[in-house]
């Protein structure tokens, strides 16, 4: 099957989830009638000649949903917030839409090494990539993920190659995904929200006509019994996320990081601490009887 026909097919799914979605979620309306709204409010503040300037307030207020009605971001909010001239220099870079985007994302997100804000990861940086260009740049996290592989359109990724290649590959998918459905990224944004919520709810297919289950083998979506027809079992027992893993495993190595740096401040401590209260302690108890008996001698020979 083609891609053409597959984006095409997805989109008619999506489409059905969309006249589901509006009255059947209560979320609906909020998402996707706040875009303007959102837009007017943080387009400013994380244009160029503004993140020089910006606030940890004014960042961790984005990171809220009641705010950006669109993604519940704030969890790592202190830790993304912990050095904000280092920040405020990589929002510099990322929304400079004068630099190639290979460019911004290959400095904050880099092939080798750690990210150039701690914590700052993909989801976040590609939220503000939306509210900063919405007719450019799509979302990339684990709904949008979930949802594309859902929907067998889920872009062949090569794990290894950096970010920026392969969020490229990912944006396209929704940007055709988008103009087939009839809507902007904000909106196909809850869609892949949406889909979710319609899975879980939607009646089971009659017995003999369901739909064989999608999975990726090397990044392109073949059906179980396909894959088990043709050799393919051990492809189905990698359908996990691998850059999710990615992500989890960073994040893993700098708060380990972090608990380190922090023990080595404690054992200083404690070692300062003991020092102290040994100095401010009595003399023990052998001590105070030696001076005891030098004191009765001294006595004795006075007396004598």
């Amino acid at each position: 099957m083609s891609t053409e026909v597959k984006i095409k097919e997805a989109a008619g799914r999506l489409r059905a989830v969309m006249a589901w979605a509006e009255t059947n979620l209560k979320e609906h309306d909020e998402v996707t009638g706040g875009e303007q709204e959102v837009i007017a409010r943080y387009q400013p503040i994380f244009a160029p000649d503004a993140v020089a300037t910006l606030t940890e307030e004014e960042l961790r207020s984005f990171l809220l949903f009641k705010n950006n009605h669109h993604w519940p971001l704030h969890r790592q909010g202190a830790r993304i917030c912990a050095d904000m001239d280092r920040l405020r220099e990589a929002l510099g870079i990322l929304v400079d839409e004068s630099r190639p985007i290979e460019e911004r994302l290959g400095k904050l997100l880099p092939k080798a090494g750690q990210s150039m804000v701690p914590y700052l990861g993909r989801a976040v940086i590609t939220a503000i990539l939306m509210v900063v260009a919405p007719d450019r740049w799509g979302v990339w996290n684990n709904p949008s993920v979930a949802s594309l592989k859902s929907l067998g359109v889920f872009p062949d990724l090569v794990s290894s190659a950096p970010f920026a290649e392969r969020y490229l590959a990912f944006n396209r998918v929704l940007n055709e995904l988008a103009a087939e459905v009839g809507v902007d990224l904000w909106t196909l944004d809850f869609l892949h929200y949406a889909l979710q919520r319609y899975e879980e709810v939607k009646p089971p297919s009659p017995e003999g006509d369901e739909e064989d289950e999608l999975i990726e083998t090397d990044g392109s979506p073949v059906s179980v019994r396909e894959a088990q027809a043709t050799g393919h079992t051990r492809s189905v027992a990698r359908t996990s996320n691998t850059d999710a893993l990615a992500d989890e495993l960073r994040l893993l190595r700098e708060q380990n990081a972090e608990l380190m740096t922090v023990i080595g401040q404690l054992v200083v401590r404690i070692a300062d601490l003991e020092n102290t209260v040994q100095k401010a302690l009595p003399p023990a108890r052998h001590e105070t009887k030696r001076r005891w008996w030098q004191r009765l001698l001294r006595r004795r020979r006075l007396q004598s």
